[in-house]
């Protein structure tokens, strides 16, 4: 059975999958240059079916991630929750109404329903032009099935996995009306546990600190741990009244959202705070909580081996915290742990009986690699050399060779080979290589490739002395 699996939120891709294996995934940021885009997937789900060798007419079903969204039909670049939320009618329903309910969304729950009645409409027409873009432009006549956000996520994370029985836990800034959504699988059987609501984010927190710091939420939170490791968490309590846990339960005590809770945080700061020292606060309490949340459920299913998936668990130190954790043997943490991974997770959510009339087959396997995107062929590089009009020099080493020579004495190399990588970490095949032994490059490098300057690079080490650096 093959599956075509697509995102149409931040970070739009597409994925096929043959009987539980990822042949391809794609997202479109790769294929237009525009980072985190946001809109329908047309170059993606093209790239994913050259590249898993399939005809539309091979496909037996479309799953599309998400129920509960707008439709962007072209491409644009996300530029942060708070920019590129508040578009039309329902994006002036986000900003007004969204403040507004917050403060007695406990106490009349109608209120919420009534929110989400009103962005009902816009949610019908991206299912009705998702469908007929994939029929007249890309002659899909197979079933067409939408499932839940959080429910693609927990699916990409335990389909690829590997296990058998585990947690599997979501956790993100919100998508569908939740924040978070807990399973347990059990014999290859799913078994709902907990749902967070949106209303309850805890990585909404951390996304409003983001845009306090000068930063576009949702797209720079990885600026906000590293800057973490500069400041103080002087404010780490200050949070436990806005966000915090009981008995496994997200509970937001500010009774704010959006840009109601950036007010209400601003006004909590002292006048004189730092943004390091924010963000330091902000980071030990997510990690407090997220670990305390995957411990808790793992408890509950009596499970030691945990699957991640969500853009909290692209935070490395709440992975960490979680792995140490006493009740939590295994820690896997799907590799496009954001939206961009949703295409994985919708064609993988095929697996899951009921979900479309035929269950895809699946045995129990972790991915083999993540390197499921483009390749580069001989002619696609001479073309890219003579665009910049450059030529290819003959080497008498192997290029391996040459660029161990080249790192030895002191250059940065751009590394492009083989099929891209899947997901946001670069791993090899299209990556910005550097001798690890030279404190300043945090400072110089990150200037010429226009980072912030106190972001960390990846650390690089010789294989045969991993054993002194890792366990």
């Amino acid at each position: 059975m093959i599956v075509l699996g697509i995102t149409t939120e931040c970070d739009s891709g597409a994925a096929v999958v043959r009987d539980g294996r990822v042949l391809a995934a794609v997202n479109e940021e790769r294929l237009t240059r525009m980072k985190l885009v946001v809109g329908f997937p047309r170059l993606a789900i093209r790239e994913a079916l050259r590249l898993a060798n399939v005809e539309p007419g091979e496909i037996d079903a479309v799953v599309v991630a998400s129920t509960s969204n707008r439709f962007v039909d072209q491409p644009e670049p996300f530029e942060g929750l708070f920019r590129n939320q508040y578009r039309g009618m329902s994006g002036l329903i986000k900003e007004i109404g969204a403040p507004i309910f917050a403060g007695f969304a406990r106490e009349l729950p109608a209120l919420q329903r009534a929110y989400y009645a009103l962005l009902a409409p816009s949610f019908a027409r991206r299912r009705w032009a998702v469908r007929r873009i994939l029929e007249h432009e890309f002659s899909l006549d197979c079933p067409v099935q939408f499932v839940d956000h959080h429910f693609a996520h927990v699916t990409s994370a335990y389909y690829t996995s590997g296990f058998n029985d585990a947690l599997v836990v979501s956790l993100d800034g919100g998508g569908d009306r939740r924040s978070g959504l807990v399973y347990a699988w059990e014999n290859g059987q799913p078994r709902y546990l907990y749902e967070a609501a949106a209303y309850d984010s805890l990585g909404n927190y951390y996304a409003y600190v983001t845009h306090l710091c000068g930063f576009k939420a949702h797209k720079h939170e990885g600026k906000i741990t590293g800057l973490a490791a500069h400041g103080q968490p002087k404010y780490a309590d200050l949070f436990d009244r806005f966000i915090t846990l009981e008995n496994g339960r997200f509970d937001n005590r500010g009774r704010a959202v959006f840009s109601g809770a950036i007010r209400k945080l601003q006004r909590a700061l002292p006048p004189d705070w730092r943004r390091e020292d924010l963000a330091a606060s902000i980071q030990l309490h997510f990690e407090r909580l997220a670990s305390e949340f995957v411990g808790h459920w793992a408890r509950q299913a009596g499970q030691t081996d945990v699957a991640l998936a969500g853009g909290v668990f692209a935070n490395v130190r709440v992975n960490e915290e979680v792995h140490a954790r006493p009740e939590i043997d295994r820690v896997f943490v799907h590799p496009h742990m954001g939206d961009g991974g949703l295409c994985v997770g919708a064609a993988m959510a095929a697996c899951v009986p009921g979900v479309l009339d035929r269950t895809m087959p699946h045995t129990p396997r972790s991915l083999e690699h993540v390197y499921l995107g483009s390749s580069l062929s001989d002619e696609r590089i001479a073309r890219a050399l003579r665009r910049f009009e450059l030529t290819p020099q003959p080497q008498d080493q192997t290029i391996e060779e040459q660029v161990a020579d080249l790192l030895a004495e002191g250059h940065v190399v751009a590394r492009a080979a083989g099929r891209m990588e899947y997901g946001p970490r670069a791993l090899g095949n299209r990556s910005v290589l550097y001798q690890p032994t030279d404190p300043s490059v945090n400072h110089w490098l990150n200037d010429k490739l226009r980072r912030t300057e106190f972001m960390p690079f990846a650390p690089a080490t010789l294989y045969d002395k991993r054993d002194l650096c890792f366990q």
